[in-house]
């Protein structure tokens, strides 16, 4: 033994030789079966990394039991690989992300309540960012709804406006990030009249049915479902996010103890998730004001503000209305005429 060497690094690796030791199944009282593929774990660690571990264990088990038998879980909604990785960090406290895996594992540690795992993947996730993958990230972050990843993309997204601003993701965003990439663009001197431009294509957008099923809703949320064969009504874990198929809860614990366990995850709803964008996009209207308050209309030129006037569905909104009226009057150093606030006025003073 390596003197010099971490306890905590040592322990670690003993760990790591007890999971992957070809007899691990004999000290084991956890088998997880992915894929057909067999997992053999112990609960004690599971339930001390893993808050869905220590729930779904814990509606397993007697708090009396001493011993048990080989409990069977069965996993979906997660590649066995991943779980494999998870096991790696869990274990041994290795880091095995990569550019390729990143998104799979920063998922699974989210779904399996792994804190310390989630952590390192968002942290690890923000300094990947990159034209070429921040849209499956921002779905993900979105899902996972992760404000350390959402900061981070708005903060990019601003700096790449141009190129943000003709994508998929820029149409189906919901108001709360669209406002999180206004808030950065301050800092990254994105034009005056861009974010006005963007702020009408924002608005005036209408979600085709095919690109609804594509987009990331702003109240997406992520479905675990628990499911004991011998199927229960026990669905006060906050793992279990639906339990409407579950049959009467047994009279005693032990009618299903010791027998397998079924958990589903699943990233979104399609249906679900279409309803949500379609919503958001119905109302976006009447964020309008909301969006033109957050633009510096002193900065606005000339030409952008008599297109604004001269459109009457964004003169009909009495707050888009009101601060373009003031940016125009600002513009030309004169009051606003209290009688003659009404779409169509300026636009023919600036003929």
């Amino acid at each position: 033994m390596n003197a010099n060497k971490p306890f905590a690094k040592i322990v670690l690796d003993k760990l790591g030789t007890a999971q992957s030791n070809k007899d691990n199944n004999k000290l084991s009282d956890v088998k997880i079966n992915i894929d057909n593929k067999p997992f053999f774990c112990h609960r004690f660690i599971l339930c001390a990394c893993s808050d869905f571990f220590k729930v779904l264990l814990h509606r397993q088990c007697s708090p009396n039991d001493s011993l048990i038998s080989m409990i069977h879980i069965t996993l979906k909604g997660i590649p066995h690989q991943t779980f494999g990785y998870v096991l790696d960090a869990v274990y041994r406290g290795e880091n095995k992300l990569n550019e390729n895996n990143m998104i799979e594992i920063w998922h699974a540690a989210h779904n399996l309540e792994i804190d310390f795992l989630k952590v390192k993947c968002e942290k690890y996730v923000i300094k990947q960012i990159q034209l070429e993958n921040y849209t499956a990230i921002f779905e993900s972050a979105i899902i996972i709804q992760s404000d350390r990843v959402l900061k981070a993309l708005y903060a990019f997204l601003a700096k790449n406006y141009d190129n943000f601003i003709t994508t998929d993701v820029f149409i189906s965003m919901s108001k709360e990030s669209f406002i999180g990439v206004i808030n950065n663009s301050g800092e990254s001197n994105v034009p005056a009249d861009l974010l006005v431009e963007s702020i009408t294509k924002w608005v005036t957008h209408i979600l085709p049915s095919d690109e609804a099923e594509r987009a990331p809703a702003a109240a997406e949320t992520n479905c675990q479902d628990i499911k004991p064969t011998a199927e229960n009504k026990d669905a006060d874990s906050k793992c279990v996010k639906e339990a409407t198929d579950f049959k009467e809860k047994p009279e005693r614990k032990d009618d299903y103890k010791n027998r397998p366990l079924e958990a589903i995850f699943q990233r979104h709803h399609d249906e679900d998730k279409k309803k949500l964008c379609q919503a958001d996009i119905d109302s976006r209207w009447k964020h309008l004001g909301l969006l033109f308050r957050r633009v510096n209309f002193k900065l606005v030129s000339g030409e952008r503000l008599r297109e604004l006037m001269m459109d009457d569905h964004i003169m009909a909104c009495d707050e888009a209305r009101s601060i373009v009226n003031a940016a125009a009057a600002d513009r030309i150093d004169r009051p606003i005429p209290k009688t003659t606030n009404k779409p169509g006025y300026w636009s023919s003073l600036f003929g």
